[in-house]
């Protein structure tokens, strides 16, 4: 059996692919099972004795000001509790996926990170946290560490960055790299079950997004009505290299184009 910690937006993700494929999963709630908490997580494990964990949890919430506001709760949740994790899946030998941040890296408008650079972006404390979090999972055989950005699909859903950049009163350009969530979550299923090798992989799909391009589209299939102002921020680029040699990844424009033209709000 899989199980799947959390309940949010990419744990549904992952329970949708389950679903289509027939695949026997179990979503775990922290109502269900504190998993939180190490002893009661070990428990757990040894007697669910999973062929397959994900990592779908952790603290989320909106804007840097509140992570900086709940320094404790966002270290633990995205930094601590994967090291728990990690140590207890090691020493059970189960496989397991953790769900990070293409945003531990900073904007650049020359360079496409890979994986092995090093995380730089410490302006805040939920991208410290990812870092924690990943640092401690380096020393580990069993994990699958996959680095989704900006996730987006078809479906209406807040955090969905279609429906963001639907909404929002201005838009960064040059976004860069980004993840359609279902084509993310299907390629970290995979890597799993074609037995490729763990560690770390960014999981964009291939190509990069103009913001301003982006937002034409949304106008013409009449998601919005105007064109915001735009911030100029940078470009965040992740070289999805690895992860297309083992599984190609759709380009993105593409992905893009056809979510929109097929949107479900």
């Amino acid at each position: 059996m899989i199980y799947i910690l959390g309940t949010g937006y990419i744990a549904q993700a992952y329970a949708k692919y389950f679903i289509i494929n027939s695949i026997p999963y179990r979503m775990i709630s922290r109502k269900e099972v504190l998993y939180t908490n190490p002893i009661t997580l070990a428990g757990f494990l040894n007697t669910a004795k999973p062929e397959l964990l994900i990592n779908a949890a952790g603290y989320v919430a909106s804007g840097a000001s509140v992570y900086d506001e709940h320094k404790l709760a966002c270290i633990y949740s995205n930094g601590v509790f994967p090291g728990f994790i990690g140590e207890l899946c090691q020493s059970m030998n189960i496989p397991w996926i953790h769900v990070s941040s293409g945003d531990v890296f900073t904007p650049s408008d020359t360079h496409a990170y890979t994986e092995n650079d090093k995380p730089n972006n410490t302006k805040d404390y939920y991208n410290n946290s990812k870092i924690i979090g990943e640092d401690l999972l380096e020393k580990y055989s069993t994990a699958y560490i996959c680095r989704f950005r900006r996730i987006f699909n078809n479906k209406d859903h807040p955090k969905n960055y279609i429906t963001r950049a639907s909404k929002q009163s201005f838009a960064f350009t040059e976004i860069g790299s980004i993840t359609n969530i279902d084509d993310g979550v299907k390629a970290s299923i995979q890597l799993w079950d074609n037995k490729a090798p763990t560690g770390t992989y960014n999981i964009v799909n291939t190509g990069i997004v103009d913001v301003r391009e982006l937002l034409s589209i949304l106008v013409k299939h009449k998601l919005r009505v105007d064109i915001p102002s735009i911030i100029s921020y940078g470009k965040l680029m992740l070289d999805n290299s690895k992860i297309n040699s083992i599984i190609p990844m759709i380009d993105v424009n593409e992905s893009l184009q056809n979510c929109i033209k097929n949107w479900n709000p």
